[in-house]
């Protein structure tokens, strides 16, 4: 007991000198998880407010620009952000830097041509008189999207985290914010939260721009050249053939709902998933992105002492979300529909019974998220794009049934088991990585699901 008593003094001076200690990996950290609270806060906050000021049809509008704007980013920037961040030294990064913005602008300039010329025929929505301004917000949110998804990249090279996560600050408040305005300002307007969007990520790139590209602009126009691009392309060609493939797979894996979703059901129910959705992801900001970082800094250091302790660690952290994850998301699983109703509205009904639906893949996914960093320490990179591909097929044969039939509850029911199936694959296969009785946990996790369900069923409908 005093030995435990030690270590755990040992581990909270360790943490509060880092967070003290500018530059160093728990200051890092600290700033970043602050700065996602403050947005995971704010947006709770505001949801309330937004949902009475907007429709699930808007909730609609904006999930499906979010998501063509977001792929496209993916694709238009062919990997090369990820690269920009272990770049040695400031011509690599120059260049390479200038590289995705041009592949962005070419791609964006063939590609909003030819999305123009087929809008009538793709575009799930029937928008009548507001159909040439979606279309307008639809190719800017693809720019700024794509632009966003450089730019910070900047902000990580340099080690200014403090100011990376001021500005996403910035970029979610300044969204908020502007949603907010418009929606008082004109009730019943669609597009409030998609023009909320680009107005934030305009704000955000903005700043980036004066912050790091006129400071730095003297000694990047000298080093910058046609020459110095090809040579940072083909230095690093292998991020559009590896790391793209599996960034935009994962990308695809998330946003294939909201794709497909308006070509077969009303735009309310999409809005109402949407919603869902959305809320039910944010546990996810909190936890697995955090913890993520540092759960793998901490194996990889277990595994140079024995692959025993890193199992070990492996295990106990397991457990720890397991057992934590559950009650929240049981509640929601039986209460969500009344507490939608309650915080969001009348409307909102069906948004909540999308989300009880949805919190059981949420205790499982965040698990999963956590986890699939072991991957990397044991150098088994290639299983995580197997696992995403595996998702993907998973969420395609799930969602079938509900379009068959026509039927959104059936569709979310057949997402919702398809990503619990895929999370217990993977962590089923970390724990066989390791060496762990991956059967036995995985089976004991499931059984503690059903028993807990089942119990609050019982206090729902017979004691309540």
């Amino acid at each position: 007991m005093i030995a435990f008593i030690s270590k755990v003094k040992r581990g909270v001076a360790w943490l509060v000198s880092g967070v003290g200690k500018k530059n160093s990996f728990v200051n890092n950290l600290s700033i970043v998880l602050v700065a996602k609270i403050v947005i995971v806060i704010f947006s709770l906050a505001t949801t309330p407010i937004l949902t009475r000021l907007y429709s699930p049809e808007a909730y609609g509008y904006f999930a499906f620009f979010n998501a063509l704007a977001t792929n496209f980013a993916i694709i238009a920037t062919m990997g090369f952000p990820v690269a920009l961040v272990v770049t040695k030294n400031d011509r690599d990064f120059y260049n390479l830097f200038a590289v995705s913005l041009f592949l962005s602008l070419v791609i964006f300039m063939v590609g909003s041509v030819s999305f123009v010329a087929v809008a009538d025929y793709v575009l799930p929505f029937r928008l009548d008189t507001y159909r040439s301004l979606y279309l307008f917000l639809t190719l800017a949110g693809c720019l700024l999207f794509a632009a966003m998804y450089v730019f910070p990249r900047w902000n990580v090279y340099r080690n200014q985290f403090r100011q990376g996560a001021i500005l996403n600050v910035a970029v979610n408040g300044g969204a908020r914010l502007t949603s907010l305005a418009i929606g008082f300002w004109s009730a019943g307007f669609p597009f409030g939260l998609i023009i909320g969007e680009a107005v934030g990520k305009l704000v955000g790139l903005l700043a980036n721009v004066r912050i790091n590209l006129i400071s730095e602009w003297s000694r990047m126009r000298n080093e910058v050249s046609v020459k110095n691009m090809v040579e940072a392309f083909k230095k690093f060609n292998a991020y559009p053939r590896y790391v793209l493939t599996g960034s935009y797979l994962a990308t695809l894996t998330v946003s294939l709902p909201q794709l497909i979703f308006p070509y077969f059901f009303s735009t309310f129910d999409f809005g109402s998933y949407s919603l869902a959705i959305g809320l039910i992801g944010l546990p996810a900001i909190l936890i697995s992105q955090p913890i993520s970082p540092v759960f793998i800094k901490k194996i990889s250091d277990l595994k140079e002492q024995s692959d025993q302790r890193s199992a070990l660690a492996v295990r106990k952290l397991t457990i720890v979300l397991f057992s934590t994850l559950l009650f929240p998301f049981a509640v929601g699983m039986f209460w969500a529909p009344e507490l939608f109703v309650w915080l969001l509205g009348d409307r909102w009904l069906v948004a909540g019974q999308f989300a009880s639906v949805l919190c059981l893949f949420g205790i499982f996914d965040i698990m999963q998220t956590c986890l699939q960093g072991v991957f990397q320490v044991y150098n088994r990179e290639a299983l995580i794009f197997r696992y995403n591909l595996i998702q993907l097929v998973l969420l395609v044969v799930g969602i079938l049934p509900g379009i068959i039939r026509a039927n959104a509850s059936e569709a979310v029911w057949g997402i919702s088991l398809a990503r619990t199936i895929a999370s217990l694959i993977v962590i089923w296969r970390v724990l066989t990585l390791l060496q762990l009785s991956a059967w036995k946990i995985v089976v004991t996790f499931v059984a503690g699901t059903g028993i807990t369900a089942y119990l609050f069923w019982i206090i729902k409908n017979i004691l309540i």
